[in-house]
Protein backbone atom coordinates (compact mmCIF):
# COMPACT_ATOMS: atom_id res chain seq x y z
CA UNK A 1 0.00 0.00 0.00
CA UNK A 2 2.91 2.33 0.72
CA UNK A 3 4.19 1.89 -2.83
CA UNK A 4 0.79 2.85 -4.23
CA UNK A 5 0.55 5.89 -1.98
CA UNK A 6 4.03 7.01 -3.02
CA UNK A 7 3.16 6.57 -6.71
CA UNK A 8 -0.04 8.61 -6.35
CA UNK A 9 1.94 11.42 -4.69
CA UNK A 10 4.57 11.27 -7.43
CA UNK A 11 1.93 11.28 -10.14
CA UNK A 12 0.16 14.28 -8.60
CA UNK A 13 3.46 16.16 -8.32
CA UNK A 14 4.50 15.41 -11.91
CA UNK A 15 1.14 15.95 -13.57
CA UNK A 16 -1.06 18.06 -11.26
CA UNK A 17 -3.49 18.82 -14.09
CA UNK A 18 -3.78 15.27 -15.41
CA UNK A 19 -7.28 14.33 -16.51
CA UNK A 20 -6.34 10.76 -17.43
CA UNK A 21 -8.27 8.52 -15.00
CA UNK A 22 -5.91 5.55 -15.25
CA UNK A 23 -3.58 4.67 -12.40
CA UNK A 24 -0.51 4.21 -14.59
CA UNK A 25 0.28 6.92 -17.10
CA UNK A 26 3.31 8.15 -18.99
CA UNK A 27 4.48 11.60 -20.00
CA UNK A 28 2.59 11.17 -23.25
CA UNK A 29 -0.68 9.92 -21.74
CA UNK A 30 -0.96 11.87 -18.48
CA UNK A 31 -2.55 14.97 -19.97
CA UNK A 32 -4.69 13.35 -22.65
CA UNK A 33 -7.57 11.19 -21.37
CA UNK A 34 -8.35 9.98 -24.89
CA UNK A 35 -5.05 8.13 -25.06
CA UNK A 36 -4.57 4.68 -23.54
CA UNK A 37 -3.00 4.59 -20.07
CA UNK A 38 0.08 2.68 -21.24
CA UNK A 39 1.19 0.67 -24.21
CA UNK A 40 0.83 -3.00 -23.37
CA UNK A 41 4.60 -3.46 -23.47
CA UNK A 42 5.44 -0.65 -21.04
CA UNK A 43 5.14 -2.72 -17.86
CA UNK A 44 6.23 -6.05 -19.34
CA UNK A 45 9.96 -5.61 -18.48
CA UNK A 46 9.05 -4.75 -14.88
CA UNK A 47 6.88 -7.84 -14.47
CA UNK A 48 9.52 -10.03 -16.12
CA UNK A 49 12.22 -8.71 -13.78
CA UNK A 50 10.00 -9.60 -10.81
CA UNK A 51 9.24 -13.04 -12.19
CA UNK A 52 5.46 -12.59 -12.22
CA UNK A 53 2.74 -12.09 -14.79
CA UNK A 54 0.04 -9.39 -14.57
CA UNK A 55 -2.61 -12.11 -14.42
CA UNK A 56 -1.00 -13.50 -11.25
CA UNK A 57 -1.16 -10.06 -9.67
CA UNK A 58 -4.84 -9.72 -10.54
CA UNK A 59 -5.71 -13.16 -9.14
CA UNK A 60 -3.83 -12.32 -5.95
CA UNK A 61 -5.76 -9.05 -5.62
CA UNK A 62 -9.10 -10.79 -6.13
CA UNK A 63 -8.28 -13.47 -3.56
CA UNK A 64 -7.06 -10.87 -1.05
CA UNK A 65 -10.25 -8.86 -1.52
CA UNK A 66 -12.34 -11.99 -0.96
CA UNK A 67 -10.36 -12.77 2.20
CA UNK A 68 -10.70 -9.24 3.59
CA UNK A 69 -14.44 -8.99 2.93
CA UNK A 70 -15.27 -12.66 3.65
CA UNK A 71 -17.22 -12.58 0.38
CA UNK A 72 -15.63 -14.42 -2.55
CA UNK A 73 -17.95 -12.72 -5.04
CA UNK A 74 -17.65 -9.15 -3.81
CA UNK A 75 -15.75 -7.71 -6.79
CA UNK A 76 -17.93 -8.49 -9.76
CA UNK A 77 -19.23 -11.32 -11.89
CA UNK A 78 -15.96 -11.61 -13.81
CA UNK A 79 -14.08 -11.97 -10.54
CA UNK A 80 -16.40 -14.78 -9.54
CA UNK A 81 -15.42 -16.65 -12.66
CA UNK A 82 -11.77 -16.13 -11.72
CA UNK A 83 -12.43 -17.81 -8.36
CA UNK A 84 -13.79 -20.88 -10.09
CA UNK A 85 -10.66 -21.16 -12.25
CA UNK A 86 -8.18 -20.67 -9.39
Amino acid sequence: MKLLTNWLRERAARWPHSTNPHLFVTQQTALDPSRPPLAKYTLRPLFLSLGIQPRQLRIDRVLDEAHETADPFTSCASSASEHRRV
